[in-house]
C-alpha cells in the first residue's frame, strides 16, 4: 500500500522553522500524526503557516508493503526511518503505527536529524551543551550527560537568561558569524519531568565555549584550538550517535568527516575554556571574567 503523501489540499495545518543560517523548514504530518505535529510545534514554539517552497518534513506512519516511488536512499531502522519520493523534495520521517507517548516524543526527536544535518552542511554543529544568554550574547557550556549542565542551568542568577540545558544548534549566519539556537531537552518529556517549551527560532551570537568539569573550586582556563576541537568533536558526535542508526555506513562516514571540518573551524574561531565548577560556587563570574578579557 502506498503511503499517502500530504498536499496543500490534504494537510490541515503546518508549522514553520527559520534558522539564522537562512535554512527554512515546513513541518506537516499525515492524519495519523497530527498530534505529533501539534506537540512538536508547541514544544518548539513554531508558528503556523502553509505548505510552501521550503523543504517539507512530514511525520507519517508506516504502512504495509513497499512505498511506490520511494527512492534508493530509504534507510530502514525500526521504529524510525527517513525516505523521499522520487518526484519531489519532501522528506518523510516514518515510524511504526504506535500511539505510545514515548514513541511520539522519539518521533519528534529523530525528526530533527534533517534540520541538524542541513545546517551542518554549511558549517554549523549540533552540540550537547547548555546555552545561556548574557547582554545579548551566548555562552555554551559543553559536557556529556551527568556532568552538571542542568544544575548550572538552574543556578544562573537573575541577570542571566538560561535558554536550554541539553542540545544547542550552532549555525553560521550570512556574515559567517556563529549564532546558537536553543533546542528541546527531550528527556524531560520521555521521563515526565516537566513540560517546558523552547523558542528554537531565537538565536544569540556565540561568545565562548566552556567545557564543563566538576571540581572543588571554580576555575576557568583558556584552551588551545587542538584541545577544544577534540572536546567539541566528542560532543557533536554524541548528539549524532542516535541519528547514525538511520544511516548506512557510507553516509555515517560522510557525516562524521563533514562534522569534523566544522568542528575544526569553530574551535579555531570561538574562544574556548575549561570551566571547573564547584557545588556552591559562583561559576558564572568566572565565565564573565574570562570573556571580558577577549581581544585585550
Amino acid at each position: 500500500m502506498q503511503t499517502e503523501k500530504p498536499t496543500p489540499r490534504t494537510v490541515q495545518r503546518s508549522y514553520h522553522l527559520s534558522l539564522s543560517d537562512g535554512n527554512r523548514w515546513c513541518f506537516s504530518a499525515d492524519h495519523r500524526n497530527t498530534h505529533v505535529l501539534e506537540n512538536l510545534a508547541r514544544i518548539m514554539r513554531l508558528n503556523q503557516g502553509s505548505l510552501n517552497s521550503s523543504p517539507n518534513l512530514i511525520f507519517c506512519s508506516k504502512r504495509s508493503g513497499k512505498e511506490k516511488g520511494a527512492n534508493k536512499n530509504t534507510h530502514t531502522y525500526k521504529p524510525f526511518r527517513f525516505w523521499k519520493h522520487n518526484d519531489g523534495q519532501d522528506l518523510f520521517c516514518e515510524t511504526s503505527d504506535n500511539r505510545g507517548l514515548e514513541i511520539q516524543y522519539l518521533h519528534m526527536w529523530y525528526g530533527l536529524l534533517p534540520i541538524y544535518q542541513q545546517s551542518s552542511n554549511i558549517g554549523g554543529l549540533a552540540v550537547h551543551g547548555a546555552l545561556a544568554e548574557l547582554n545579548g550574547e551566548g555562552f555554551l557550556m559543553v559536557a556529556p550527560g551527568g556532568a552538571g549542565k542542568s544544575t548550572c542551568y538552574r543556578r544562573f542568577p537573575n541577570y542571566w537568561q538560561p535558554l536550554c540545558d541539553d542540545e544547542s544548534l550552532v549555525v553560521l549566519d550570512e556574515r559567517k558569524k556563529y549564532r546558537a539556537h536553543p533546542f528541546p531537552t527531550w528527556s524531560n518529556y520521555l521521563w515526565k519531568r516537566s513540560r517546558m517549551t523552547w523558542d528554537v527560532q531565537h538565536s544569540v551570537p556565540l561568545k565562548g565555549l566552556f567545557f564543563l568539569e566538576k571540581a572543588d573550586n571554580d576555575t576557568v582556563e583558556s584552551l588551545g584550538g587542538g584541545k577544544a576541537a577534540g572536546l567539541l568533536n566528542a560532543s557533536t558526535n554524541q548528539v549524532f550517535e542516535k541519528y547514525c542508526r538511520v544511516m548506512n555506513k557510507q553516509n555515517q562516514r560522510i557525516l562524521r568527516q563533514m562534522l569534523f571540518k566544522s568542528v575544526c573551524r569553530m574551535a579555531k574561531q570561538i574562544p574556548s575554556y575549561r570551566l571547573r565548577v564547584s557545588r556552591h560556587g559562583r561559576f558564572w563570574e568566572k565565565m564573565e571574567a574570562a570573556t571580558s578579557n577577549q581581544g585585550k
